[in-house]
């Protein structure tokens, strides 16, 4: 069966999930998140044991720049084994390939 999302961005959504709740209807944090001194972000998880420490290894798109690298709404990602990484842009309905230059 085919990924359709890379195992970095399944973390990433799975690292901003917002909070659990409680039966008495507030709201309690289900992980803390620190910035480091190198920029590396450490989690911790309130329902497993250790932490987990995330480290950017790339980054696509600009806010202000080459037309290539500006999105509107991306709707998928995803990469192949040899390091291509596909993206869907549903505003100018296009799938890009980026490799690893």
């Amino acid at each position: 069966m085919k990924r359709l999302l890379p195992a970095g961005l399944v973390t990433l959504v799975l690292l901003f999930a917002c909070a659990c709740g409680r039966p008495d209807g507030t709201r309690q944090e289900a992980f803390t998140r620190s910035t480091l001194a190198d920029g590396s972000v450490l989690v911790t998880y309130r329902s497993l044991p250790g932490e987990l420490l995330v480290k950017k290894d790339l980054t696509i798109g600009v806010a202000d720049g080459e037309p290539e690298y500006l999105f509107g709404d991306v709707r998928g990602i995803d990469a192949t084994s040899h390091g291509t990484i596909y993206i869907f842009d549903y505003q100018p309905m296009e799938v890009r390939a980026y490799n690893s230059d």
